[in-house]
């Protein structure tokens, strides 16, 4: 079966889009903004690096014209799952708690569903479309980065990954948004 190329647009609304980066392009670009961050994490001995980075590379790279792209999407969805995880974690009483992901109890669950609703309905009211910022909310939840320190870097590694992939971008060209996506005409 011969694959189809889908023809490339300057601007997109969302990930289903015709503008892709080329696969080679998001692994390279990706590696190295995780190994920078990486020697900051290093050097500092900070949690720089957290699972939804991952994600949020992926698509800062693969979909950088995509709404999900916009720094104002990335950062703002990072800092609303940091809030919704730090509300949940302070309303169950678990902010000096140590994380047993292996034998949950119900003041954890509830820390994970609260925070997981926070910033569903946040994100969406805000309409901030980046789906990552949801699983900081819960990776803070859950007690794996708890310190009010280590929170702050966690915001400090999405904005730096947030500017390293708009650097990177739009050295190679790509016309990434610095902050937001001008509106689609058809809105």
């Amino acid at each position: 079966m011969a694959s189809v190329r889908l023809p490339r647009r300057k601007n997109i609304a969302d990930i289903s889009s015709a503008y892709r980066s080329s696969p080679p392009y998001v692994v390279i670009a990706s590696l190295l903004t995780m190994g920078f961050i990486g020697v900051l994490a290093v050097w500092g001995s900070q949690p720089f690096i957290f699972p939804p980075l991952g994600p949020t590379m992926f698509l800062l790279f693969a979909f950088p014209l995509a709404q999900e792209a916009n720094p104002r999407n990335v950062v703002g969805a990072h800092l609303v799952g940091l809030l919704a995880g730090i509300t949940a974690l302070v309303v169950f009483g678990l902010v000096d708690i140590a994380p047993d992901t292996t034998d949950l109890d119900w003041n954890r669950l509830g820390a994970i569903l609260s925070a997981l609703v926070l910033a569903i309905a946040a994100l969406m009211g805000l309409r901030i479309l980046h789906i990552p910022g949801v699983a900081t909310a819960l990776v803070v939840a859950m007690g794996l980065l708890s310190a009010p320190e280590d929170w702050i870097f966690m915001l400090a590694g999405a904005v730096a990954v947030t500017l390293i992939a708009v650097a990177i971008n739009r050295i190679v060209g790509i016309p990434h948004p610095i902050w937001r996506s001008p509106p689609d005409p058809g809105e």
